[in-house]
């Protein structure tokens, strides 16, 4: 059989060292009291206690309720701000709206009124031609009219 393993370090319990076993106490409720003269004094700091709790506890409600009040109006006045700052953010946005409205108008009129003018031009050059050249004209629109069919016809050659 195996051996025991013994050391200082490890104690023996039969032999070590406990308290006796506490027999278990029965109290009467009946028996005990506390004396009188110290009920007077623990009820006195009991209502000093209470008094101070009383009191902080009534800051508190007071602070609650100004730090209800101060968030209220931050809430507000925030509010206000945004509302101010959209309704401006809104006007600049119109105003925009409004002046590029009026370039692109003012860029498109300027246009056709340019349009205009070329067409006026080319007209009175292409009436001079007719009155001034006549036959010179002819022959210009002849060898357009020959070119563009030797173009075509060799663009059908070349595309297979």
């Amino acid at each position: 059989m195996a051996e025991r393993y013994q050391s200082s370090d490890v104690p023996a319990y039969p032999t070590y060292p406990a308290e006796p076993p506490v027999e278990s106490a029965h109290i009467d409720r009946n028996t005990v009291s506390l004396p009188r003269q110290n009920n007077a004094d623990l009820e006195d700091a009991a209502r000093k206690i209470g008094g101070s709790i009383g009191r902080i506890v009534a800051s508190l409600q007071e602070r609650g309720e100004e730090a209800q009040s101060r968030a209220a109006d931050l809430s507000d006045k925030a509010g206000r701000e945004y509302r101010k700052y959209m309704e401006r953010g809104e006007q600049q946005a119109r105003e925009f709206g409004e002046k590029a409205a009026d370039v692109m108008d003012r860029a498109s009129r300027e246009a056709r009124e340019k349009l205009a003018s070329l067409r006026a031009e080319a007209a009175g050059y292409t009436r001079k031609a007719r009155q001034d050249y006549p036959v010179e004209l002819i022959i210009a629109a002849g060898a357009a009219g020959l070119a563009a069919g030797i173009g075509l016809r060799m663009w059908r050659v070349n595309r297979g």
